[in-house]
């Protein structure tokens, strides 16, 4: 709950401030149906933990923003990578291996997914806070193109000419 405290202080933050913006950056994750590329009025989902507290995030955040009278920004980004020592991360491991010049053993990989990089990303946020006339609105941040998770490593893998460094289906 420490999540949901720290937005309502932010909130509060943001009320005494004046004319200060509150983005909040929930996930991708929440709407019920994915991989498929999502609209904004798309109906949300609480699959596990992670989606639950990002959904009562956006929630605490409207509510605390009707209280104070401010106007927030949700935003929702897709599967964001980026150069991270996070191995449990797909994209990450694949570059660790390609770095380490070891063999990259995969699933199937037929699951689909929207890549977002971090710097964009960045970028988005950078220009939503400067946006002037935002307000109460969730945003979807996306390059907007699914891919599976196969075809992607595959690709890498053939444009840096390592064809024989990848095992599509070696992991079940």
């Amino acid at each position: 709950y420490v999540n949901i405290d720290i937005n309502k202080i932010l909130i509060q933050y943001v009320f005494f401030a004046n004319n200060a913006k509150y983005i909040f950056i929930s996930s991708a994750d929440v709407y019920k149906d994915l991989p498929t590329i999502q609209t904004e009025v798309e109906a949300v989902e609480s699959r596990n933990l992670y989606t639950k507290y990002k959904l009562i995030g956006e929630c605490t955040v409207i509510d605390m923003s009707q209280k104070y009278g401010i106007n927030p920004v949700i935003i929702r980004p897709s599967l964001i990578f980026g150069k991270s020592d996070n191995q449990r991360f797909f994209v990450n491991q694949m570059i660790d291996s390609i770095h380490k010049e070891q063999i990259f053993e995969m699933t199937k990989g037929r699951q689909e997914r929207d890549f977002l990089y971090v710097g964009d990303l960045a970028n988005a946020i950078v220009r939503i806070s400067k946006a002037s006339k935002l307000k109460n609105v969730v945003y979807n941040i996306s390059y907007g193109v699914s891919i599976s998770l196969s075809e992607l490593a595959t690709r890498v893998f053939n444009a840096l000419q390592l064809k024989d460094k990848i095992k599509v289906g070696a992991v079940n």
